[in-house]
Parts: structure tokens; C-alpha cells; sequence
């Protein structure tokens, strides 16, 4: 990690200890469907029960509810159990949202 700090990108050390630092929030699939349906936001894809969420749900989920990194549980019924990792670029500093499928 110090050649990234080094010659990458300064900083990245402290970006990825916060994260490492930082409680992850664990919310199951309805829960998450309950959350976005009641939101305010506008939403490009409605939301309803057994969709298949978008990109743009789990960033309202990782930065407007729970405002640092989430972990959601997919429901048994929607289809294999899964979990599913998510980090909002605006909440770490790197570019991107950061998904990662973990079955």
C-alpha cells in the first residue's frame, strides 16, 4: 500500500482505514424495498417488491439512510440467498460505487 500512497494516489491509506473503521449496517431485501418505497427521492426505476435493485437504490441506501458502507441480504424468495456489499464513491472518496456479489 505505500507504492499506491506513494506514486498512486496520496491519501489512499487513510481512505481505506476509514472504511476498514467504519460499522457496516447489515439490512435484509425488504427492508431495503421498505426504505426506498417510503423515500421521497425520485427514482429513475420504481421500486416494488422482488425487482431486482439498481444502482441507483443502493447508492440512495449507502449514502442518504445509512451514510456509510451496507451490506444487504437478499431474501430467500427473490431468488438464491446472497449478500451483496456496496461502498458509495461519494462516501469514500474513489470514483465509483463499488458493488461486490458475494454468494
Amino acid at each position: 500500500m505505500a507504492f499506491f500512497e506513494e506514486r498512486i494516489e496520496k491519501g489512499v491509506i487513510v481512505k481505506l482505514q476509514a472504511i476498514v473503521d467504519t460499522p457496516f449496517v447489515r439490512m435484509d431485501y425488504t427492508d431495503a424495498i421498505n426504505i426506498l418505497s417510503s423515500a421521497k427521492a425520485k427514482f429513475e426505476f420504481p421500486v416494488t417488491w422482488g425487482m431486482d435493485l439498481q444502482s441507483e437504490h443502493e447508492r440512495y441506501l449507502a449514502e442518504q439512510h445509512v451514510r456509510g458502507p451496507l451490506v444487504r441480504l437478499t431474501e430467500e424468495r427473490v431468488g438464491p440467498r446472497s449478500v451483496a456489499f456496496f461502498l458509495s464513491g461519494a462516501l469514500t472518496g474513489f470514483s465509483a460505487a463499488i458493488p461486490f456479489q458475494l454468494a
